[in-house]
């Protein structure tokens, strides 16, 4: 936080009517200039000190005298306005930036604290479908945004490695499995599999017992079983980190569910022994206290343990093992009462740091089809064949990129077409889907999710590769100390307001665990600076007769630059340098 945003929080708190925490939150930049620099509603305060919050707001004004930085403060309503010392602002602010010995944005927030964040999370023998690029683009961009706020932060890829698809996929292979096949493209083959048994089995009461009787093996150390089962789980994961490392993305740990198959019986055994697990139809289970809740099952009647133990063996052993202050699962809201029975089964299992899990809901991907002639729209799903692989989306919008290229560099792009075209058409895909609030379902269209225009990815990486070319016109070094007085147009301080905001736009997104909130706000430094460029005639950066301003000017552009270039790595977004 700069000093002027501190002062202004210091100087409200110092009033003993507001907290500072609850200063800052509330500290907002007003819609239009005369209403000042930044702006605190006194709305929420009303309740708490029983007074109109106009009258609240025009006491706490009575309380402030002009500083060397807040240079007045004025009421609108239930507004208290901030005027600030713009010169003083603007030099704070891209000195601040350009500052090579700070890390700009980031901030010492969450020293001496841990979040584990648990992500992505594909199935084993199955394609990774684009119903997951949700959770793994989402808890990639809170990872690296924990990270700038100096939390230690651990990723888990938490595959499913375990459960009732693996005694289908078994039992599909076994039935008529080719070897041949299976080795040239074995996730597409395993996924055909399973679709395939999945339709049969819905109609042969059969087939579906010889999966449960595959699955019973692997749980009981069968030989042939665990083989298989080995065999599918790393040719999935070999084929997971080559897509993973195409995003951009590693994790701390892959950890699947049969990691923590090992620790079941005893949580099962204690559970029991402690009241807290009863049976209930030849099950093991832990009761909910709201009965309308179903109850958590442990172990099923047929002797197969259920998700929620797995799940809670890994919640155990990732607190034993990382100590985290906090845990996020990023999976999709559709799982809200799975993730509320697994809290309180923790709980009533004596953890009470089961209150530091989060369950991190988003939306989900939604594709349309048509059924009798009428257009509908369902989750994608592997089951029923309704389905888009990920990875034909990344080559799609990759080739799309390529023809923009193409087509804005007839004579031949400078550098390399074929790296640029990739970070352009997964910019297009990342930032395609963090740009929405992550609670709602979005509908999935090629058209949308590839769009290179307005509010993109590639927008923002255009923009990025302006800036870096405006300096590459330059041609000189960037200077730290300059005539700030010269920056001294509305526009230049609104770009500067926006560039200073950055460290507590990424706090806000952590606390709300919303990335769109860090899209927004890219979009906007973008488009200020686009717009002041654009008026060329005022705004003129490299001017030959005007040095003093051109180096003002460049610093302002370089800023810039560094804030877009670290928002759009937060994101998980290569910035380009040329477009």
């Amino acid at each position: 936080m700069l000093n002027f945003t501190s002062e202004i929080v210091k100087s409200v708190a110092d009033t003993g009517l507001i907290e500072a925490a609850e200063a800052e939150a509330l500290l907002v930049t007003p819609p239009k200039e005369d209403m000042g620099d930044y702006a605190l509603p006194c709305f929420t305060l009303a309740k708490r000190l029983r007074k109109n919050p106009a009258a609240i707001a025009a006491e706490i004004a009575e309380k402030i005298a002009p500083s060397e930085l807040i240079v007045r403060v004025e009421t609108q309503g239930a507004y208290l306005n901030f005027f600030v010392n713009r010169t003083a602002f603007v030099r704070q602010c891209f000195s601040e930036i350009s500052d090579d010995s700070k890390d700009f944005g980031a901030t010492d927030h969450g020293r001496g604290k841990t979040v584990v964040i648990d992500y992505s999370s594909p199935n084993i023998a199955k394609e990774f479908r684009v119903f997951h690029l949700r959770t793994t683009v989402l808890g990639h961009a809170l990872y690296n945004i924990f990270r700038a706020l100096g939390y230690k932060v651990v990723s888990v890829n938490h595959l499913g490695d375990w459960g009732t698809q693996f005694g289908v996929v078994i039992a599909a292979f076994k039935e008529k499995g080719d070897r041949e096949a299976l080795d040239h493209e074995p996730l597409k083959y395993l996924t055909q599999l399973y679709v395939d048994y999945n339709r049969r089995m819905a109609e042969d009461e059969s087939l579906r017992e010889t999966a449960r009787g595959w699955l019973r093996k692997l749980e009981d150390g069968d030989e042939e079983a665990h083989e298989l089962w080995r065999l599918f789980c790393d040719l999935s994961i070999k084929d997971f980190k080559r897509v993973y490392l195409r995003l951009g993305i590693e994790f701390d740990h892959y950890l699947g569910e049969s990691f923590y198959f090992r620790f079941t019986d005893e949580i099962i055994r204690k559970a029991q022994a402690d009241g807290v697990a009863v049976e209930s139809q030849g099950a093991i289970v832990i009761k909910m206290d709201d009965e309308d809740i179903p109850p958590v099952i442990l172990r099923k009647s047929d002797g197969a343990t259920g998700y929620h133990t797995r799940d809670i063996a890994a919640a155990i052993w990732r607190h034993e093992n990382f100590g985290f202050d906090k845990m996020l699962y990023v999976v999709g809201a559709e799982q809200k009462l799975y993730f509320r029975q697994l809290i309180e089964a923790l709980e009533k299992l004596g953890h009470g740091w089961a209150k530091n899990l989060e369950h991190v809901a988003h939306g989900l991907y939604l594709d349309t089809r048509e059924v009798d002639g009428v257009q509908v729209r369902a989750k994608a799903g592997t089951r029923s064949g309704f389905k888009v692989i990920l990875e034909d989306i990344i080559d799609d919008a990759v080739a799309r990129a390529e023809r923009v290229i193409d087509e804005n560099y007839p004579n031949g792009f400078p550098g390399d077409k074929k790296q640029a075209a990739e970070a352009i058409g997964i910019g297009a895909i990342v930032f395609g889907d963090l740009k929405n609030g992550r609670i709602k379902d979005v509908v999935f269209d090629w058209e949308t999710v590839l769009n290179f225009k307005g509010e993109s990815g590639p927008y923002l990486q255009y923009s990025h590769a302006r800036l870096c070319s405006i300096l590459g016109k330059y041609g000189g070094a960037v200077e730290r100390e300059v005539d700030f007085a010269l920056l001294d147009d509305p526009e230049e301080f609104a770009i500067a307001r926006l560039a200073a905001d950055l460290p507590r736009i990424l706090l806000r997104t952590a606390e709300a665990c919303e990335p769109s909130v860090l899209c927004s706000y890219l979009v906007a430094l973008a488009g200020a600076f686009n717009k002041y460029y654009t008026d060329i005639s005022r705004h003129k950066v490299v001017d030959p007769a005007n040095p003093a301003r051109t180096k003002a000017r460049v610093l302002m552009v370089d800023c810039v630059r560094r804030v877009l270039g670290k928002g759009l790595k937060i994101l998980g977004i290569s910035p380009m340098e040329k477009m």
